[in-house]
């Protein structure tokens, strides 16, 4: 599928959109950033990204023949699992409850339905990467104020 030189590329690109978006969401709330949080954010986004969320794509561009069965299946079920694990590694720990996911959660859903919908329905699958990397810049910028 892809190259293990490929692969490392885009985990990096991910990486630094996570890197630059807990930097700019701590720069916005007037607050440290620390490495506490930004590298394990950054380590599992990517991580995330790379590995599962591409092959999402794949899954849902093969499986799902419409736009918005593609964004719903992104919403119920890539988007509670990515949720959870930011909230564990932003909070370092389980000291988040479910009114935490269900607000971050919501929020997601808000931002994430339109993109996601313009991304399938607008950007062709060679290029959609780059699309989804400056929307989720936008998108973890703005969670990373979201989430204290």
């Amino acid at each position: 599928m892809y190259s293990k030189k490929k692969m490392m590329r885009r985990w990096a690109a991910s990486a630094s959109v996570y890197v630059v978006a807990e930097m700019l969401g701590a720069h916005i709330e007037g607050r440290n950033p620390t490495k506490e949080r930004v590298v394990p954010v950054a380590m599992m986004g990517a991580t995330g990204d790379a590995l599962c969320l591409r092959s999402f794509h794949y899954a849902v561009e093969r499986c799902l023949p419409h736009p918005i069965l593609r964004t719903l299946a992104e919403q119920a079920l890539y988007a509670p699992v990515s949720n959870t694990a930011y909230l564990t590694l932003a909070k370092r720990g389980l000291d988040w409850d479910f009114q935490d996911f269900k607000s971050l959660y919501m929020r997601d859903c808000a931002f994430w339905s339109v993109a996601s919908y313009a991304g399938y329905s607008l950007v062709p699958f060679h290029v959609r990467y780059l699309y989804i990397s400056g929307a989720s810049l936008m998108w973890s910028t703005w969670r990373s104020t979201l989430v204290k």
